[in-house]
Parts: C-alpha cells; sequence; structure tokens
C-alpha cells in the first residue's frame, strides 16, 4: 500500500514539475520577447513588465464573452452529467441529476491538485452518495474517455481538412519521431495488452472455490468493471447518448472560438481558426499536468502563431480563457459542489426515513 501510494506521489510530483517548468519556461521566453517587442516600439525596459500585460490584458477583456464561455462550460459538465446518468441506467441505478453534476464538479476540482485523480474521486463519490459500486461506476467513466477520445480524433481530423497546410506544416516542423521507435513501442503496447488480456480470461475463469479470497476480491471488482463497460450496448436512448456526446464537444469548441472576441488580438478570428485552436487547446489539457497548467498555455500559444498572432498576446489569450475557466468555473463551482453534496444528500437521507 505505501509503495503503491508513493509510486501515485511521484507520478504526480513528476507531472506538476513538468508543468510548472513549461509555464516558467514560457513565462521568461515570452516576457524576453515582449521587451525585445517594447524595445522596437521605443518602450524602455523598466515601463516593460510581462506581469502588468498580463494583467491589464484581463482587466480589459469584454467581461460578456467571458460569461459567455463560462456559461458553455457549465453546460458541457450539464452534457457530461446527464449522459453519465443514462449510462447508469441500464445497471439499475437511477442516479440523480444533482448528484452526477456535482460529483463530476468536485472530480474536476480535484484533478487540479493531482492529476486524473478527479475520475476516482467523481466514482468514489457517486457510490457514496447514490449506492452505485466504485468498479461499476468507473467503469462507464472509463467509456466516456473513450468517447472523448473518438470526439477528439474526429476533431483532429475536422482541423486537418480546414486547415492541412497549417497543421501539416506544423507536424513537420516539430516531430520528428523514428518509424522504427514508433513501430517498437507500438509492438510492446500491443504485447503488453494481449498478455494482460490472457491473465484476465485465466482470472475468470476460474471458480470462486479456486481463488484466494483477495483473488476472489480482485475477480468480483474485474467482473464489475467489465459489466460497467458493458453496460453501453444496453443504453435505453442512444439518441440522447449520441446528442450529448456530440454537444459536449460542441460546448468545448465554443468556448475557445467565442474567446476570441473576449481579446482585441484575436477578435478577427473566424470560426475555422478557432477550430484548430480548440485542437490545440484539447491536445494541452490531454497532457497530465494539473488542469492542464503549462501544457495548455503553450499549446493555444502555437496554434495563435499560425495565425499570426504574435507569441505575447497568444499567451496572453491562454492565461485569460484558463483563469476564466479554472477560477470561476471549476474551482468555484466544484468548490459550491463539495460543500452542497453531503448537506443535500442529508436531506435525502432523512425524507427517505
Amino acid at each position: 500500500m505505501q509503495e503503491s501510494k508513493l509510486k501515485i506521489f511521484i507520478q504526480v510530483l513528476v507531472f506538476t514539475i513538468i508543468g510548472v517548468a513549461i509555464l516558467y519556461f514560457m513565462w521568461q521566453s515570452q516576457g524576453a520577447a515582449y521587451v525585445e517587442d517594447c524595445a522596437l516600439r521605443g518602450v524602455a525596459a523598466d515601463n516593460c513588465s510581462l506581469f502588468d500585460k498580463l494583467v491589464n490584458d484581463y482587466a480589459n477583456a469584454n467581461i460578456f464573452w467571458l460569461v459567455i464561455i463560462s456559461i458553455c462550460f457549465t453546460i458541457s459538465q450539464l452534457f457530461r452529467s446527464a449522459r453519465w446518468k443514462l449510462m447508469l441506467s441500464p445497471m439499475g441505478y437511477d442516479i440523480s441529476h444533482l448528484n452526477s453534476f456535482a460529483t463530476l464538479m468536485v472530480g474536476y476540482f480535484a484533478n487540479l491538485g493531482v492529476p486524473r485523480i478527479g475520475e476516482f474521486v467523481r466514482a468514489g463519490m457517486i457510490s457514496k452518495y447514490e449506492n452505485v459500486p466504485v468498479e461499476k461506476a468507473f467503469a462507464t467513466i472509463v467509456v466516456e474517455r473513450i468517447v472523448d477520445v473518438i470526439m477528439l480524433l474526429i476533431a483532429l481530423v475536422l482541423g486537418l481538412i480546414f486547415h492541412y497546410d497549417k497543421l501539416w506544416g506544423y507536424i513537420s516542423a516539430n516531430l520528428s519521431l523514428s518509424t522504427n521507435a514508433l513501430l517498437i513501442g507500438m509492438t510492446i503496447l500491443v504485447v503488453a495488452g494481449i498478455v494482460g488480456l490472457m491473465i484476465l480470461k485465466k482470472i475468470l475463469s476460474l471458480d470462486d472455490n479456486q481463488l484466494h479470497p483477495v483473488a476472489k476480491k480482485i475477480k468480483g471488482l474485474i467482473e464489475g468493471f467489465v459489466d460497467g463497460l458493458l453496460s453501453i450496448k444496453d443504453i435505453p436512448q442512444v439518441g440522447m447518448f449520441i446528442f450529448y456526446s456530440i454537444g459536449i464537444w460542441v460546448m468545448y469548441y465554443l468556448m475557445h472560438y467565442l474567446a476570441f472576441f473576449s481579446f482585441e488580438p484575436t477578435a478577427h478570428l473566424g470560426p475555422l481558426d478557432g477550430l484548430l485552436v480548440f485542437d490545440f487547446g484539447t491536445l494541452g489539457i490531454v497532457f497530465p499536468s494539473p488542469g492542464g497548467m503549462g501544457s495548455y498555455h503553450f499549446m493555444i500559444k502555437e496554434a495563435l502563431l499560425l495565425f499570426d498572432v504574435n507569441a505575447v498576446d497568444g499567451f496572453s489569450f491562454a492565461m485569460i480563457s484558463f483563469f476564466t475557466l479554472t477560477i470561476f468555473c471549476t474551482i468555484l463551482i466544484g468548490l459550491v459542489c463539495l460543500i452542497l453534496l453531503p448537506i443535500i444528500n442529508q436531506k435525502k437521507t432523512s425524507i427517505d426515513q
């Protein structure tokens, strides 16, 4: 147990350090670039602070559009929580919309401290408040992530279709993966997957009487997890599942595109430009640093460079978007949900009794 906790701590520490390091080096490079830009405009270095620029840019951002993107974020999570409720229903669990949404937001809040811990927190909390077995709840979250990967791939393909020259040019200039290394890596993953499936099949084929109590418990967890994965085929409203899945990602896209209008240097960019910036930003969020810290800023800045928005303004835009969605959405809503969950469920328990 101690070894497992140590491993998790090391992983969290490594990704947090990487995220902070990316943000630090971006700050240093953008600060130097801003000083150079000031020199070209005849502004003294003493009057050229990147921190002051970021504060000023945020203070002058259009509050209307920041509110709109915050609403888009909230709608996307309402769609996600409604979809989760739909996914759990085939297993006989009719969770409340409020608990589904609140545990989801607490999970996002937890991710800011420990990358990817939110999925476990969310499964544990819905188990506590709705009596859904943790392994089944977590299995549906895994299905969610699979659907998210599919939607991300669709978004990337659309970005490639509409911005082939820009995207392919960026990939060619920045990626230099060895074909042999890629093939070796894929082979290792395939072999590991096959071995894992063989072990899993062996465990599931054994009678409970043949198993050690610990192995029996593991088998029960695996069976519950598999039941959760297979529940997707029994969803009663497939059309709504598809609607929610598309709606989530449309809102994610709108969060990036509509944010353009909050900041003067990006206000001229169009819907298709927003698609590519959305693709880059999402890839930055996927990186397991706390809330995408550092990696998100870097990817947004890189995307905006493709549309001739200078790096310093691109960094400002990333900070405006990140700060708004993190502080006013993830943290604020997450904290409110964390406080309200036990209160609401205590009242529900009292009524049931």
